[in-house]
C-alpha cells in the first residue's frame, strides 16, 4: 500500500479494487488496519536465488539488449508461475524495479500453458501462465530492470521467478 510512481495511476491494482482513486483504497486500508481486520505478514523475506523453478519471466526476452520504449508507450510482460511440489499453486505475481522491495504492478495467474504442462509433465500446471499491461509513463526515464514474484506462504517468502526484462525508457520529446 506505500506510495509509488504507480499509487495515483489507471494502472494501479487499486483502481481495481474501487473503481476510483486508490487513495479511497488506501483509507479504507488503513481503518482495517487499526481495527485489527486484517493482519499482512511482516518480515517477509525476499529469495532471489532458489534451486527449486518457480517460473519465469519471458516477455519482454532482454538478454542482449534492453527493449527501448517511450514514455508514453504501454510494456506487456508475460510469464508463467508455479508451486513446484505444492498441489495449491499460486494466483499472483508481483512485479517490482530494479532492487526494490516493493510492488508496482500485479497480475494474475489464469492463463492456459500447455507448454508448461507438458514440459513438467504435469496437468496440474495446465494455467500457469500470467500477463500484465502497464503504461511505460510511471516507470523511470532510465534503463531499470523488472523482477517478478511469488509469494510462498508455508516458508513467509516472496520468491524470484527466473529471467527478468530490462526496460529503457525513453522521454517522449
Amino acid at each position: 500500500m506505500e506510495k509509488s510512481p504507480f499509487h495515483e495511476s489507471e494502472d494501479s491494482c487499486l483502481f481495481l479494487l474501487s473503481g476510483e482513486k486508490p487513495l479511497f483504497v488506501r483509507k479504507r486500508a488503513e481503518v482495517l488496519d487499526r481495527i485489527g481486520f486484517r493482519h499482512f505478514p511482516k518480515d517477509v523475506a525476499f529469495i532471489t536465488n532458489n534451486s527449486e523453478n518457480y517460473g519465469y519471466l519471458d516477455h519482454p526476452q532482454t538478454i542482449d539488449k534492453p527493449l527501448v520504449v517511450k514514455s508514453n508507450d504501454r510494456i506487456r510482460v508475460t510469464g508463467w508461475a508455479i508451486r513446484p511440489d505444492h498441489q495449491q499453486q499460486p494466483t499472483l505475481v508481483l512485479l517490482s524495479l530494479a532492487d526494490k522491495k516493493s510492488f508496482f504492478a500485479n497480475a494474475c495467474v489464469t492463463l492456459d500453458s500447455p507448454d508448461v504442462a507438458k514440459a513438467l509433465r504435469s496437468n496440474q500446471y495446465s494455467r500457469v501462465r500470467w500477463a500484465v499491461d502497464f503504461s511505460a509513463k510511471n516507470l523511470p526515464i532510465a534503463q531499470t530492470e523488472i523482477k517478478a514474484w511469488v509469494y510462498n506462504p508455508v516458508d513467509n517468502q516472496f520468491v524470484r521467478l527466473r529471467g527478468g526484462a530490462r526496460i529503457k525508457v525513453e522521454d517522449e520529446e
